[in-house]
């Protein structure tokens, strides 16, 4: 399994391109802290990949596959997501980071009107 990212985030540890895929969490945003949000969203060399203030989602909880570092990425729910996902749980997957322009990147801190 491929996971892609648009940008390299400050979340990943040094050996993120071979992770293995722990457990997924199905969340709302709304509930997440808004911390843990901007964390999860900040791209090295400054701003952060706009994500909307609510909505369902899911938490891919990953563990480099070196140096044991764990982290995660939030990815849109769908039911198809969700199955995609499961099935993967305990296999090691390959993150690519896939940098494109036009990704709505936010400079400088979180998009307030998202």
């Amino acid at each position: 399994m491929k996971i892609k990212f648009s940008h390299l985030y400050e979340k990943m540890p040094p050996d993120f391109q071979v992770s293995r895929l722990l457990e997924i969490e199905i969340v709302r945003l709304e509930d997440l802290p808004e911390k843990f949000l901007n964390d999860d969203c900040r791209i090295v060399g400054g701003g952060y990949y706009p994500l909307p203030r609510k909505g369902k989602y899911i938490i891919l909880w990953l563990e480099s596959s070196i140096m044991n570092i764990r982290w995660q990425t939030i990815r849109r729910w769908t039911i198809e997501k969700e199955k995609y996902y499961s099935s993967a749980i305990g296999k090691l997957v390959d993150c690519v980071v896939d940098e494109c322009e036009g990704w709505g990147i936010v400079k400088g801190g979180k998009d307030e009107s998202m």
